[in-house]
């Protein structure tokens, strides 16, 4: 009722007492960020939604992210994906309660802190493409033995609606890096 039915000034004296609205501020953002779009940003999936029994807040936290990274099929194509807004992180026209909080000035100013904070720690640092190059290095023999045994139960690829593939890794943070750098001096 709060989200859909109240004025402004109802929305915005009454919300905190409904949701933790920084961490939920944090999630969208980490969200739009890695391009995540089988979530709460075009869909009303994958997440859990937590009650916190001690502050009686909801949280939100993330589930099944394995088509991330510009990837999700029905996203539209990965260079769109990649090119996200951070300002407006959703793929619809309206989501109504992330509009509604950003309409507020306060967790605006907020939520932009947010994003500025994750940026500068996750995609601006330059330690992403090495902590990638890490990790790959790491699973790339457990990445072949994988294919193998995918190829040798004859598995379908991935499932690609309207030809769309999902980015290489290495080309999305290339890419999601360079429109979040345009976005952020605009």
């Amino acid at each position: 009722k709060l989200i859909h039915l109240g004025n402004d000034k109802h929305f915005e004296d009454s919300i905190n007492s409904f949701l933790n609205v920084d961490s939920f501020l944090r999630f969208i953002a980490l969200n739009g960020l890695i391009a995540n779009l089988d979530t709460i940003l075009a869909m009303p999936q994958n997440y859990y939604l937590h009650l916190n029994k001690e502050t009686n807040n909801f949280m939100f936290f993330p589930w099944d992210l394995d088509i991330s990274f510009a990837g999700w099929p029905l996203g539209g194509p990965p260079k769109d994906q990649m090119d996200l807004s951070i300002v407006h992180p959703h793929s619809s026209d309206e989501h109504i309660l992330i509009d509604r909080l950003l309409a507020i000035k306060s967790i605006s100013l907020k939520y932009d802190q947010i994003v500025q904070e994750l940026v500068n720690e996750i995609f601006l640092s330059g330690d992403l493409y090495k902590k990638y190059e890490s990790l790959e290095e790491i699973i790339s023999s457990s990445r072949e033995e994988d294919l193998k045994a995918i190829k040798d139960r004859n598995e379908r690829a991935y499932p690609a609606p309207r030809g769309y593939q999902p980015p290489s890794i290495k080309l999305f943070i290339r890419e999601r890096t360079a429109s979040i750098t345009r976005q952020m001096n605009k």
